[in-house]
C-alpha cells in the first residue's frame, strides 16, 4: 500500500498531536478569512465616498462645450508646438550655413558672436521669443478655464450639500 512507505517515519507522534494540529490549521484559517471579509467591507465603506467624487468628475466630462474647448486648447498648444519645430528646424539650417561659411578653427565663442551679427538669427529668435510668449499664454488661458469649472463645481457642490 502507498502508506507502508511511510511507516516508521512519524514514530513518536500520535494521533492526538495530529489532531491538534489540524484543528489549529483550521482556527487559523478562519480567523485570517474574518479578517480579509471585514477588510474587505471597510473598504466599500470608503469607496462608497469615491463614487460620489467620481460622479463629479464625470459631470464635468459629460459636459460637451467644456471638453469642447479643452480640445480646442490642446489644438492651439500643437500648432504652437509645430510653429516652434519648424523654427527650430531653421535655426539650426541657418547656424549650419553660418558654420560652413567659416572656417573650421573658429572657436565656439566666436560662432556665437557671429550668429549674434546674423540678421537672419536675430529675426528667428524673435520670433522663437513670440511663439514662447504665446505658448505660455495658452496654456494659462486653459489653466483659467479649468480652474474656474473647478471652483463653479465646488460652489454648486457645497450649496447642494447645505
Amino acid at each position: 500500500m502507498i502508506f507502508n512507505k511511510f511507516k516508521g517515519r512519524f514514530r513518536g507522534h500520535t494521533t492526538a498531536s495530529a489532531v491538534f494540529v489540524g484543528y489549529s490549521l483550521c482556527i487559523i484559517l478562519m480567523i485570517s478569512s474574518i479578517a480579509f471579509i471585514v477588510g474587505c467591507r471597510k473598504g466599500r465603506k470608503e469607496n462608497a465616498v469615491d463614487e460620489s467624487a467620481a460622479e463629479q468628475s464625470h459631470s464635468r466630462v459629460n459636459d460637451k462645450e467644456y471638453m469642447d474647448s479643452l480640445v480646442g486648447h490642446q489644438d492651439q498648444i500643437n500648432a504652437v508646438a509645430r510653429q516652434r519645430s519648424e523654427l527650430n528646424q531653421k535655426m539650426k539650417r541657418v547656424a549650419e550655413k553660418l558654420k560652413s561659411e567659416l572656417s573650421i578653427d573658429v572657436s565656439e565663442e566666436d560662432f556665437k558672436k557671429m550668429l549674434e551679427q546674423n540678421a537672419e538669427w536675430q529675426e528667428l529668435l524673435k520670433r522663437t521669443e513670440e511663439i514662447s510668449n504665446s505658448a505660455s499664454n495658452v496654456l494659462l488661458e486653459a489653466r483659467r478655464m479649468i480652474r474656474e469649472r473647478i471652483l463653479r463645481e465646488e460652489r454648486d457642490n457645497s450649496a447642494d450639500q447645505m
